[in-house]
């Protein structure tokens, strides 16, 4: 299991970035705000898979297709991360 550093919200977006591809992710919005996910380069405060902020924290998971063979890449994913929020982020190492 790969535990990132979490990142405090600073209102821009940042790079997700793994030492190895992986086999799934789960991004954690703790805080408010809604945060927003997806791939890299593409990422904004309005584009991205949304994960609204919750003080218990909400979860989103990235699972990889059936196939066991696929991975996601080293530097796949972006997150926007508002201020009043924390991101959290795991993954499975492939």
């Amino acid at each position: 299991m790969i535990n990132l550093a979490d990142i405090t919200g600073a209102g821009q977006v940042v790079q997700i970035s793994f030492t190895q591809p992986v086999k799934w992710v789960r991004f954690t919005a703790i805080g408010s705000g809604t945060a927003r996910v997806g791939a890299a380069g593409t990422v904004s405060s309005t584009v991205g898979e949304p994960l609204v902020a919750s003080t218990g924290g909400v979860s989103l998971l990235f699972p990889v297709a059936i196939e066991p063979a696929l991975r996601y890449q080293k530097t796949e994913f972006a997150a926007y991360v508002p201020a009043g929020c924390t991101l959290t982020v795991a993954a499975k190492e492939g």
